[in-house]
């Protein structure tokens, strides 16, 4: 399941609803970071899940600090083949701890 947010308040409120296994957002959300969504995310959540963040304007000091949080960084423009590998990997690894497995 795709879900979308118009914001980071959005985002979180999604959150609050549903587990998700993957997070892609940008790094710039209009007035917030998408750096914002992370600990909320993470702190929340039963199973933390996986957060890229995409941007292409990428600081040196902002990279390290989304790095820092265990979030992998994309640059823009993302190629889609990218995304696919990217999803199809978190969706197995699920499937495979779903399964009693551990994914790593």
């Amino acid at each position: 399941e795709v879900r979308t947010a118009g914001g980071v308040a959005d985002a979180l409120a999604a959150a609050a609803d549903a587990s998700f296994d993957l997070v892609i957002s940008d790094l710039n959300l209009g007035a917030d970071s998408g750096l914002t969504l992370v600990p909320p995310l993470r702190g929340e959540a039963g199973r933390a899940p996986d957060v890229i963040l995409m941007s292409g304007a990428w600081s040196e000091a902002t990279r390290a600090r989304a790095r820092a949080l265990g979030v992998a960084t994309w640059d823009k423009p993302v190629d889609v083949e990218v995304v696919r590998i990217t999803v199809a990997g978190v969706a197995a690894r699920v499937a495979v701890q779903s399964a009693g497995g551990n994914g790593q």
